[in-house]
């Protein structure tokens, strides 16, 4: 029986917002890559089996790092001083077999106060993965990445890391 003096109705919408492409290619990408990368660092929160950070900005693919079993990981750049009007991010991830599927973006001046760009989707079609931004970053010294998802079950590789910006 319905009750006619009730006439409210609740609707619940969930909803969720993005800075991030999904799944953009090479052809998607604005801007330029930003050299050099001298000053660049990584961190990681996880314990490396082979290589080092420093590979994801050596400018070659055939070296990298690498974890295993894959999991989630949080890696963050700093880029050694605040860059303006960033466009995207390149990755290299040495195999397609190793291709994150998809990860949380988060930028920062400081390394502490971070500002969602949100969940970032990656094409596995290539090596080089690409996360292009809808609005360019304003201004940001740190970029982290918090890896959800792995093509592989086994190894966490990552061989590159560039910048895009105008």
């Amino acid at each position: 029986v319905i009750i006619t003096n009730e006439n409210i109705v609740y609707v619940l919408i969930n909803t969720s917002s993005t800075n991030c492409y999904a799944s953009p290619l090479l052809a998607d990408m604005v801007g330029t890559l930003m050299t050099p990368r001298t000053a660049w660092t990584a961190t990681l929160d996880a314990t490396l089996n082979s290589g080092a950070l420093t590979n994801l900005f050596d400018a070659k693919t055939n070296t990298y790092w690498y974890i295993t079993p894959a999991k989630e990981v949080n890696l963050t750049v700093n880029l050694g001083s605040a860059t303006s009007n960033i466009t995207g991010i390149r990755l290299h991830s040495y195999s397609t077999s190793y291709s994150m599927t998809s990860a949380l973006v988060y930028t920062s001046l400081d390394g502490t106060n971070w500002t969602s760009q949100g969940i970032a989707t990656l094409s596995t079609a290539s090596s080089y993965q690409y996360i292009k931004f809808y609005s360019p970053i304003a201004s940001a010294k740190y970029i982290k990445i918090d890896v959800k998802g792995w093509k592989s079950g086994t190894y966490v590789i990552m061989a590159e890391f560039d910048v895009y910006k105008n």
